[in-house]
């Protein structure tokens, strides 16, 4: 099951891995910890709000093996993300009328819902024949897949010399978010990332962090240095080993061509490397990228 948009940073990831947990047959999940979410300013906090889902922080709020400390800790920032206090104390049922409230946000949410399952289906990407059989076909042939994201990257990558899509650079080559940006100024962000760690713990899930690197060009061209960028990669890895768990750690490909399909993306490259360390961690094999507690 694949979670998230865009703006959804780690907050929404903790609520969501509450939420989802009772329904995790493996008990493994997989995070995509991406380097702006802790640009100056937390990144793009102040999204949060537009991004809150009722149900899924209900369902959060549902998983009885989540603390009241953690739990309280995620409602905290809520309010102070902006997020609508009477809509917070519904999902907590703090009092009669609120859980009167909550009974109407449930009921109104499901009939949303259930409007927009047709065309759910119909919109949905449909499984290859030998998806559908069902039938196992082996471990995927890695560098076969990599020869492969070689040749697209090439084919699509044409026009400068940082391995940017084509469309991307023509639309997006002179917007420079990343300029001058460090990793030292998002205390909150880095909370909240450690909040989904202890929500994994909580919930039982054992998750992996992929720790998407940098366009080392495009970063050195923005002013962000190896060493700042290495502030990241440092605090990301202090936090997972602090907290037992394993990341897949693509730090060194960041001058890698293709691994990033623009500034921020994986790319071709990027997602044969990704979803091998994802296969191999499901698998508990070795994969040159695993670190932390495997």
């Amino acid at each position: 099951t694949y979670v998230g948009e865009a703006f959804d940073q780690s907050l929404w990831q903790a609520i969501a891995a509450g939420a989802y947990a009772p329904a995790a047959k493996n008990r493994k999940a997989v995070l995509m910890l991406s380097p702006q979410w802790f640009f100056k300013g937390n990144g793009q906090q102040s999204k949060f709000s537009s991004k809150f889902s009722y149900q899924l922080y209900k369902g959060f709020l549902e998983n009885d093996s989540i603390s009241d400390e953690t739990k309280a800790y995620v409602r905290q920032r809520l309010e102070t993300l902006g997020v609508d206090g009477t809509q917070i104390a519904a999902a907590n049922d703090d009092t009669f009328v609120d859980a009167i409230n909550d009974a109407a946000y449930q009921f109104s949410n499901d009939l949303r819902i259930r409007s927009k399952i047709d065309a759910l289906v119909k919109g949905s990407p449909k499984n290859s024949l030998v998806r559908s059989a069902g039938e196992p076909t082996g471990e995927p042939d890695w560098d076969a897949l990599l020869s492969d994201a070689q040749a697209q990257g090439e084919q699509s990558c044409t026009n400068n010399d940082y391995g940017i899509h084509d469309a991307y650079w023509d639309k997006n080559s002179q917007y420079k978010s990343e300029q001058n940006q460090d990793f030292v100024h998002a205390d909150d962000e880095w909370a909240d990332f450690q909040c989904f760690l202890k929500v994994c713990r909580e919930a039982g899930l054992e998750p992996l962090v992929v720790i998407l690197p940098m366009h080392g060009g495009w970063y050195d061209e923005m002013g962000v240095t190896s060493d700042i960028r290495a502030q990241f990669y440092d605090q990301a890895r202090s936090l997972c080993d602090e907290a037992g768990v394993a990341y897949a750690d693509f730090s060194s490909c960041e001058y890698e061509k293709y691994f990033l399909c623009d500034t921020v993306h994986p790319g071709w490259i990027g997602w044969v490397r990704i979803e091998h360390a994802v296969y191999d961690f499901v698998n508990g094999q070795d994969n040159a990228f695993l670190g932390g507690v495997e």
